[in-house]
């Protein structure tokens, strides 16, 4: 008989024993009262604040209750309380659910529902906002279930399964259960807590801590085990021989007989190694950023109708296409050139020659992009994705991936860099879409979206890389080695030549700075003072030159903001 954790005031103490009356939310004054040993009652005294929300009402109960963090924040979501402590007067339920375990602070009755358990094993309503559906909304949807099940005497009503359920039914899943007696938690399938809770032929309520499957999975069928003693003496007694190849092999080694001596065809693991099975973090990601109509498909089927979908301008190879299922980009491997376009038919076909278009399994993994030859490539990968990503992802994503490229078409409007340049810019994209998925694993999609305002030229990350570029560039070039021309070779320079002034910069910094064609950049240029050279468009040393550079050093910057008052209002971007 299943008995749940009641809360018991003393009446009266009599001797070593004390008279104690059920209390608690479902009490009523006609409770009766009973007997129990000081001994026991002296160690589970607990303070009357717990009489406000009766904690201890909920172990060993289902509760449905609004999950407060997470992807799934807000939404409703079912487990198991297992025990409670009191934090601070503040209760906390100890839950196992689907994603493992986790405290929920007992605030309010309408964050937490004690249900029964034929709507723990439904998951009634599961997974649906708070603020579309509320406490007393979500016991109203739970009634109804109880009501039409009640009428059915042929098991669950196929009504419930289709027209009730948040979620689909998954009767074969096991979930958490805690016996009365011991407190101890089984693990039962979904099927089987109907069954004991409609009452099937053969099975009471008190049946459901009891899984009907236990002893038979210990067993072992006679006819299974002697088929298979067959098979081992005729591969023991096989005589070697060259190894034949798949074709050559005689259709009968590929059949077995079962307990009637009738062939059938053996089933063969490798068949299921090419589907796409992805993980709980996968899924997890996935559920998060998906456009509203994948989700609840099935995951091969979405990423085989998004290969051939009208949307999907790049090769969708199956590694590509399960790298952008969970948006693994940057450490993960799928890099923007992935989304590189395809113009030519015949181009396409080579490139996908190379790779099986079919497997979606993992043993076909990704393999590395083709680096851009310019920041055109770039630019374009960047808006193949974006297209993709507008009926692949949701609208927060598309806007993420939005921000990205926009940036990159204003940044290919100011220059034009070079190869290097342009893989360190690929590079710097990927860690920020990586980041936008590790940023939704660790706290939500909410959380994500800030790291579209890292796409800009001021970027740290960005300086630093053009930085260790610069410095790289600097360490290969030749230190020059000053001579001291002859008296007799020394030219003879002309008064205007003579009166060419020189830099004042150090020659560190002179190191770090941007370079066009051999030449440095000119920071007088940038500035408010300007490069007072009286020729127009030319610079006051001939080794330096007028451009604007794509980033700006903040060595560089520091130095301008001291000598030259600062930046001109046309270049303040930098």
């Amino acid at each position: 008989m299943y008995r749940p954790w009641k809360a018991s005031p003393i009446v009266q103490v009599q001797g070593t024993c004390a008279l104690v009356k059920k209390t608690g939310p479902d009490a009523n004054d006609e409770e009766p009262e009973f007997e129990v040993k000081l001994a026991v009652l002296r160690h589970r005294i607990v303070g009357s604040i717990e009489s406000d929300l009766w904690p201890g009402s909920y172990v060993g109960h289902p509760i449905a209750f609004i999950q407060p963090a997470g992807v799934a924040v807000d939404q409703w979501a079912y487990g198991l309380v297992t025990g409670y402590t009191m934090q601070s007067k503040v209760a906390q339920l100890h839950v196992l659910h689907n994603e493992g375990a986790l405290r929920i602070r007992l605030i309010s009755t309408s964050t937490v529902i004690a249900v029964d358990r034929l709507n723990y094993a439904l998951r009634t309503e599961a997974f649906v906002n708070s603020a579309v559906l509320n406490a007393l909304e979500l016991l109203d949807k739970q009634n109804q279930v109880i009501v039409a099940c009640g009428k059915s005497r042929s098991g669950l009503p196929t009504s419930v399964t289709t027209t009730m359920l948040s979620v689909p039914y998954q009767p074969d899943e096991r979930v958490p259960l805690i016996r009365p007696d011991s407190l101890s938690i089984v693990h039962v399938r979904r099927q089987h807590i109907v069954d004991c809770e409609l009452t099937a032929p053969g099975k009471s309520p008190a049946d459901v801590f009891q899984a009907p499957d236990t002893d038979d999975e210990t067993k072992v069928d006679r006819a299974a085990a002697t088929q298979a003693d067959i098979r081992s003496v005729r591969l023991h007694n096989r005589p070697l021989r060259k190894r034949a190849r798949y074709s050559e092999v005689d259709s009968r080694d590929l059949l077995e007989t079962d307990e009637f001596d009738i062939p059938v065809f053996e089933t063969r693991a490798e068949n299921n190694a090419s589907i796409f099975r992805p993980s709980q973090v996968e899924r997890q990601v996935r559920e998060a950023i998906a456009h509203p109509d994948t989700l609840g498909k099935n995951d091969q089927a979405v990423l085989e109708s998004a290969q051939q979908a009208r949307y999907t301008k790049f090769l969708a190879t199956p590694p590509v296409l399960r790298g952008a299922y969970d948006f693994s980009f940057g450490i993960r491997g799928l890099s923007l050139m992935h989304f590189r376009r395809f113009f030519e038919e015949m181009e396409m076909q080579k490139a996908a020659g190379a790779v099986n278009m079919t497997n979606f399994g993992r043993s076909n993994a990704l393999q590395p992009a083709t680096p851009p030859a310019n920041i055109g490539e770039i630019v374009e990968a960047f808006n193949t994705l974006l297209y993709f990503a507008k009926s692949f992802y949701n609208a927060t994503v598309y806007d993420f991936i939005r921000a990205g490229a926009d940036f990159m078409e204003e940044y290919a409007s100011f220059t034009r860099p070079d190869s290097t340049t342009c893989n360190m810019l690929v590079y710097w994209i990927n860690s920020k879409l990586g980041k936008f998925r590790r940023e939704i694993i660790a706290s939500n999609l909410s959380a994500a979206t800030r790291i579209g305002q890292e796409f800009s030229r001021s970027d740290c990350h960005l300086m630093e890389l053009y930085q260790s570029q610069q410095d790289r560039r600097a360490a290969v070039l030749p230190v020059p080695v000053p001579t001291r021309p002859s008296i007799g070779s020394r030219p003879n320079h002309s008064r205007e030549q003579r009166t060419v002034k020189t830099s004042s910069v150090p020659k560190e910094l002179l190191s770090l700075l941007p370079k066009q064609d051999n030449k440095v950049m000119c920071m007088r240029y940038l500035s408010k003072k300007g490069c007072n050279d009286p020729s127009p468009g030319k610079c006051f040393d001939p080794n330096r030159a007028h451009f604007k550079p794509p980033a700006l050093p903040a060595d560089a910057k520091s130095w301008i903001d001291k000598n030259f008052l600062g930046l001109a209002p046309d270049f303040k971007d930098l």
